[in-house]
């Protein structure tokens, strides 16, 4: 027992305050850089920081209430919570600490993808797209449940990045101006990759009571160099009032694409020089 008294009084010194405070700092502030504060309706990646926060600043409390107790018998009754807390504090930055998936550094700005557990169901990973800027400014937002091993390209030349999915050799983000999500469907013809951007707008007297009554869906072609960079839109898309499930077939012979619709296998568009609908929803654009 003389042993654990001697542990536990040589562990709370004041040094120990000093540094455990520098500690938690530094972890923190990495947390902050990895996963900056987030919150919306429906998901919120934050909530393992801010737990966190609490729970390293509920441990230095504690350990500053040792440095004004004089009762023996309650200093240390308070110095064992303390080092409850000190290993609770440890293991949940073990479990929480979130990893970076992918990471870049583009035009000066920091972008990086992380993925950490959610507090209120471990099961479910966050995925949280990050760009810090030169002047410490940060854009981030959710990017959805972890499942994919994600890389982040720089395309200088458009002024964008470009998130894909190596493992199945197709673009899922781009972020810029002109921000979009793609169907993870493409296909390759000469040296370039064709795939389908997916925008979900709300036309103007849209009511966000019932956004599902009056919201649309557009697809529209892209056209990538084969490293996923240069993408440009191609005057052809389809424009529809739910989702849609899209495949591309390439005939090498005609130069063409083909566009299908999943469900019943229905052509959609053929792109070619000529651009040819086959639906009502689609739509060939005028240049």
């Amino acid at each position: 027992m003389d042993r654990i008294n001697s542990f536990i009084g040589c562990l709370f010194n004041k040094k120990f305050f000093w540094i455990v405070l520098l500690c938690f700092g530094i972890i923190y502030a990495r947390w902050f850089n990895l996963t900056p504060l987030f919150f919306n309706d429906y998901e919120n990646p934050s909530e393992s920081f801010i737990f966190g926060v609490i729970l390293s600043s509920a441990f230095l409390l504690t350990i500053f209430l040792l440095y004004i107790i004089n009762d023996t018998n309650i200093w240390f009754a308070v110095a064992i919570f303390a080092t409850s807390l000190l290993f609770f504090n440890i293991l949940f930055i073990v479990m929480f600490f979130p990893s970076i998936v992918t990471s870049a550094k583009c035009n000066n700005n920091t972008y990086h993808i992380t993925a950490s557990p959610s507090l209120s169901d471990p099961q479910w990973i966050y995925n949280q797209f990050t760009k810090w800027d030169k002047s410490f400014q940060y854009e981030t937002f959710f990017y959805g449940y972890s499942g994919f091993q994600y890389k982040i390209i720089c395309d200088e030349n458009q002024n964008e990045v470009n998130v894909i999915i190596p493992g199945f050799n197709v673009i899922d983000y781009t972020y810029g101006e002109n921000s979009r999500n793609y169907l993870h469907s493409n296909g390759q013809l000469n040296d370039y990759i064709y795939t389908l951007s997916e925008d979900w707008i709300f036309p103007e007297g849209c009511s966000n009571d019932n956004p599902s009554e009056c919201d649309e869906f557009i697809y529209t072609l892209y056209r990538c160099k084969s490293n996923f960079t240069s993408c440009v839109s191609l005057p052809i898309q389809v424009k529809q009032d739910d989702y849609g499930f899209f495949y591309l077939e390439i005939n090498e012979l005609s130069n063409e694409i083909h566009v299908y619709e999943s469900k019943n296998n229905t052509l959609v568009f053929i792109y070619s020089e000529n651009p040819i609908c086959y639906v009502e929803e689609c739509e060939v654009l005028i240049p």
